[in-house]
């Protein structure tokens, strides 16, 4: 009647996947669709700074040690110094 391999107690998941499922959930019902597909835990996220701007353009000189990566690599714009009031300025 019952299959002996049928465990009655779901597996345990996280709090955070517990939550992204109900939030999903909530979309689907919310704009009427399917739920929306998993990704794989193990998939990389999809994020434009984890794309390296341009290849490397020459090679390092040996013995030299290999940079850090770096969480984003968004190029900054060059901000220059703010400029101080002084006191002479002000009279």
């Amino acid at each position: 009647m019952f299959s002996p391999t049928a465990d009655p107690r779901p597996a345990k998941r996280s709090l955070r996947a517990a939550v992204r499922r109900a939030v999903d959930l909530a979309v689907a019902f919310a704009t009427l669709s399917d739920e929306l597909p998993r990704r794989h835990a193990d998939d990389p996220a999809e994020h434009p700074h984890r794309v390296p701007l341009r290849a490397p353009s020459r090679a390092r000189r040996p013995g030299a040690v290999a940079p850090r990566a770096h969480r984003c690599t968004t190029p900054l714009a060059h901000r220059p110094p703010a400029r101080r009031s002084t006191s002479s300025s002000m009279r």
